[in-house]
């Protein structure tokens, strides 16, 4: 394995986490739910301060998990960051449903509006200006997380909303490319740029959807990945596109 992907920490072990480390199995992992720790794993929990010491020793740090999950945790978080993050080379996962929209299927790039009254998008937000970078994910796609599986439980509701998606292993692709561009103080929206509504999708499977608002949309935009494409030389990059190069 590259020697630039031995210092990387992987904070959390989630599904976007544990592709991660399948592509790149020398890389090191945290959990909460650990009894031990040994070369390539050991116990972290960012609300107990008895874990954070075993940080330290890494300079490039992937942390997959929410940095807050209520406005009680900001305090420790940003304390957690000054005292073992600074100056290292942070990627944290986000959501682009951290920005607003103001219009049905407005194009949304990292200019716009944050939702800075959710307490994990604030956080974020006075994180990166301390130095991390933040990417926003789109709906992640990959296996056992495919939009059949949404329709078959009846979890989408409105048939002409856009799907603002990426596949797994672009996620994977990207990341370790940031690391190796890393710049601080930034942020990205990483999302396939393919804009299907799931009516659309629903034909290509050739699978009849029920919507309960088949002809409508709430909320739908568009999210734009520009920015990502042109600082990584990317622009001719093919994402996985959903369903035509994925599992169904």
């Amino acid at each position: 394995m590259n020697d630039e992907h031995k210092k990387c920490l992987i904070l959390g072990l989630g599904y976007v986490a544990g592709f991660y480390l399948k592509k790149y199995s020398n890389n090191v992992w945290t959990s909460r739910k650990l009894q031990e720790n040994t070369d390539n794993f050991f116990y972290f929990d960012l609300l107990n301060k008895d874990s954070w010491k075993n940080i330290s020793s890494f300079d490039q740090i992937l942390w997959t998990f929410p940095v807050v999950q209520n406005k009680n945790e900001i305090e420790n978080c940003l304390t957690f960051f000054d005292k073992y993050l600074k100056n290292k080379n942070v990627i944290i996962l986000s959501t682009t449903s951290a920005y607003k929209s103001q219009t049905e299927n407005e194009e949304i790039d990292e200019n716009s509006k944050l939702n800075l009254d959710d307490p994990r998008i604030y956080v974020e937000e006075e994180l990166r200006k301390k130095g991390a970078l933040i990417l926003h994910l789109s709906g992640i796609l990959g296996p056992e997380r495919y939009p059949k599986n949404w329709y078959e439980k009846k979890r989408v509701k409105y048939g002409e909303n856009i799907l603002n998606y990426i596949h797994v292993d672009d996620i994977v692709y990207f990341t370790c490319k940031l690391f190796k561009h890393y710049k601080s103080y930034e942020r990205f929206n990483l999302t396939s740029g393919d804009y299907k509504t799931h009516n659309q999708i629903s034909k290509l499977l050739k699978y009849d959807a029920i919507f309960e608002f088949p002809d409508l949309s709430n909320g739908s935009k568009k999210v734009m990945n520009h920015k990502i494409l042109n600082f990584l030389n990317e622009t001719y990059y093919q994402f996985k596109k959903y369903p035509e190069n994925c599992e169904t």
